[in-house]
């Protein structure tokens, strides 16, 4: 049976679809969520601090179009839960962005409990049995919570300032460079080891090729920039990264920030240990630091073993993705055994 924080009857709560109406609460509520669990984290940009206009638009469609519900205590709203529906990997799937969803603290656990329930029920109902939710790393209570809900760690949104990387000097130098169009056909190659590598065990993360046209236009971009590792003649591999044009209310990014994606991070297998990893996200940072950037930001997936521990040398966790797959009979009408006649 479910605690609850307070001193509060189940009978005095009510769950509703979420209508426009909610909109004000719901931003307030954010803003006191944010404030109290991501404001001040390093490296996250400063502007969600002050963010309204953005938070409200980015709000707003899912109350108009009831892609959720809110949690009423007395009338009054304590909560809501809200989610993107859509194919990931060839599965119907429903996502809640960290946005999306925040309840009073004293009454988190129960809140969750009771929005979740709601939603996940309807959710099955439309045959969507694959659901995923961001939310703030430090808060290891929600964490926990979802863990004990099925979930598991999927993904990390890391950021980091723009200070200095220090490098440990090698015997055998690492040297980097950016690359360029004569460069293309060597991206491309160590690109599609990238992709091979991730559909590998233990990973099994299908990813879908990028094409020779769209990296080349990457080389070409005025705010992105790839850059190859090598010893001596051998190439190691690359790190690509851009300046965040628009802000981004799914991942927390804003113009002052610099990405690494598309093509992110790979080394190849032998490559690794020697440094080169270190150099690469060296260079990007000196590089996103001229641009006149101010944090940069990363995402990894947790089962990538290799990026996992490299990543969090350097940056701080600030989103969680956990993801849970329920199983394919979920919501099948139950038929009793009957009796002995």
């Amino acid at each position: 049976m479910l605690k609850l924080e307070k001193n509060i009857e189940f009978s005095d709560f009510s769950v509703d679809q979420v209508h426009p109406s909610h909109l004000d609460a719901m931003l307030t509520l954010w803003k006191s969520q944010f404030t109290r669990q991501l404001q001040g984290l390093a490296g996250l940009p400063e502007s969600w601090s002050d963010a309204d206009d953005a938070t409200r638009a980015f709000l707003r469609p899912f109350t108009e179009e009831g892609r959720g519900c809110v949690l009423l205590l007395r009338g009054q709203l304590v909560g809501y839960l809200l989610y993107d529906a859509f194919e990931f990997h060839g599965e119907a799937s429903a996502f809640f962005p960290v946005m999306a969803h925040a309840v009073e603290p004293e009454l988190q656990l129960t809140g969750y409990s009771l929005l979740y329930r709601t939603i996940s029920g309807q959710l099955v109902s439309q045959g969507i049995l694959n659901h995923l939710i961001s939310y703030a790393a430090p808060d290891q209570k929600l964490g926990q919570f979802w863990y004990e809900h099925g979930f598991g760690l999927y993904l990390v949104d890391a950021y980091r300032k723009l200070e200095p990387i220090k490098l440990i000097q090698k015997e055998t130098p690492i040297t980097v460079r950016r690359a360029g169009l004569p460069d293309l056909d060597l991206l491309v190659s160590l690109n599609d080891q990238a992709g091979r590598y991730y559909g590998e065990a233990p990973l099994f993360l299908h990813r879908d090729a990028i094409p020779a046209d769209e990296i080349k236009e990457l080389l070409l971009a005025d705010r992105s920039a790839v850059f190859l590792a090598y010893q001596g003649q051998n190439s190691l591999g690359f790190i690509n990264c851009h300046a965040v044009s628009e802000s981004d209310c799914i991942v927390l990014t804003d113009p002052s920030t610099a990405v690494i994606e598309p093509l992110g991070v790979y080394l190849k297998p032998e490559s690794r240990g020697l440094g080169a990893g270190s150099c690469l996200l060296s260079t990007a940072v000196d590089w996103a630091r001229g641009q006149g950037l101010k944090q940069m930001h990363v995402d990894f997936e947790s089962a990538n073993f290799h990026a996992n521990q490299f990543w969090l040398n350097y940056f701080t966790p600030v989103l969680h993705s956990v993801k849970r797959t329920l199983n394919r009979d979920a919501g099948k009408e139950y038929i009793p055994a009957g009796v002995l006649s």
